[in-house]
């Protein structure tokens, strides 16, 4: 696919010049208009000259909408594609590890498919910094188009109405676009972690080919290597559960439980009989902050982090599916029995407390509704 181009858009610079070419136009008419009492010579000076920045507003615009559009979609695309693309490599990895003798025939085509998607991915993440780049060209779109000096030149030659009504035209082409891009940063970092996934998962294809070559690990290879990941589960367990953990189970569920335990003292303090008329007004507007920004902020944070904890207990899961398929041989060795069995009873612990966290997340999501709905609600109709 071709890349894109973006022209360089210069609304404001453009509107000043056919402002002061018209200013002098329009003088003219006024004075005219005057002596010769005919207030329609002026209000067609007028009306020129807001039918030329009329007019350049929409061809400006029209280049802005369709080169933003454009790139907004291809940006969609690329996001898709390399989403996809993941997904197609995981499935391929799956393939190559399920495998119980080495296909070469079949190994090549996944190997060489895996490549071309990875390569196309990197060049999406390359793409999208030069499509960043290009958009740029259009920051005459990003600000206020009548403001300041411009806004008191445009009064002065097309009049306060006109004024604000090419400055509407201008927010219709820009509101739609810059909502668009809110976005689209978030797209390049789903695209940078694709590429992560896909190079992960090949490198671990090769490893899966060397076992199938019949490069294998010897017993003593395969404990280090089970006992290494029983480590490496033990410390992700031990990270989420550290006190100093900001990000962690108990962070999470502690958080969590202190803002639950914040809802019963508003509710007492929002009730204007017994407390009084100051304190009452200081919770309301207190209580209403609070309770928007653990439902904006709080809460979605909470999920975030739940959704990391998942991916980290995910990546142990793997790892511990893969100890069992190479403890296999040597199951009866205790020390492949003390790794197994220890890296399955941390998995549970971690799939309960991201239970818990999800359990009291609902919770206080639950409650603080309630709060708003209810106690807030009645609390606003009082007038005290």
């Amino acid at each position: 696919m071709p890349r894109l181009n973006f022209t360089t858009l210069t609304i404001g610079p453009d509107c000043d010049q056919l402002l002061n070419t018209h200013k002098p136009l329009v003088a003219q008419a006024k004075q005219d208009s005057e002596d010769q009492n005919n207030g329609a010579i002026l209000a067609k000076a007028v009306g020129t000259a807001k039918t030329a920045i009329y007019n350049e507003i929409r061809r400006q615009g029209i280049l802005y909408t369709n080169e933003e559009t454009a790139a907004f979609d291809r940006i969609n695309v690329m996001h898709e594609t390399t989403k996809q693309y993941a997904k197609q490599v995981d499935q391929f990895l799956s393939e190559v590890e399920g495998m119980d003798e080495l296909n070469d025939r079949r190994w090549k085509a996944i190997k060489d498919t895996c490549d071309k998607m990875y390569l196309d991915s990197k060049g999406f993440v390359d793409e999208f910094g030069d499509i960043r780049s290009g958009l740029t060209e259009h920051q005459g779109f990003r600000g206020d188009l009548m403001a300041g000096n411009r806004e008191k030149l445009s009064n002065e030659v097309l009049g306060e109405r006109n004024t604000k009504e090419l400055n509407k035209q201008f927010l219709d082409y820009r509101g739609p676009m810059i909502k668009a891009s809110a976005d689209i940063n978030n797209s390049e970092v789903k695209m940078k972690e694709h590429c992560k996934r896909m190079k992960d998962s090949i490198a671990q294809m090769l490893k899966a080919k060397e076992r199938l070559e019949g490069i294998g690990e010897s017993k003593e290879e395969a404990i280090e290597k089970l006992t290494k990941f029983e480590q490496e589960v033990s410390t992700t367990l031990s990270d989420l559960e550290a006190d100093s953990s900001k990000v962690g189970f108990k962070a999470v569920l502690s958080q969590a439980q202190k803002s639950l335990d914040a809802i019963k003292p508003y509710q007492k303090d929002l009730n204007p009989k017994k407390v009084s008329a100051n304190k009452f007004q200081y919770t309301l507007e207190t209580s209403t902050k609070w309770a928007d920004m653990i439902q904006k902020k709080t809460i979605p944070h909470y999920l975030n982090l739940i959704k990391g904890w998942r991916s980290q207990i995910k990546t142990c899961e793997k790892k511990y599916a893969i100890a069992q398929k190479e403890g296999a041989p040597y199951s009866k060795d205790n020390t492949v029995k003390q790794a197994l069995s220890s890296m399955k009873s941390n998995l549970k612990t971690m799939n309960s407390k991201v239970d818990d966290g999800i359990k009291i997340v609902k919770k206080l999501d639950k409650e603080v509704g309630k709060f708003v709905d209810k106690d807030l609600k009645k609390a606003q109709q009082v007038n005290v």
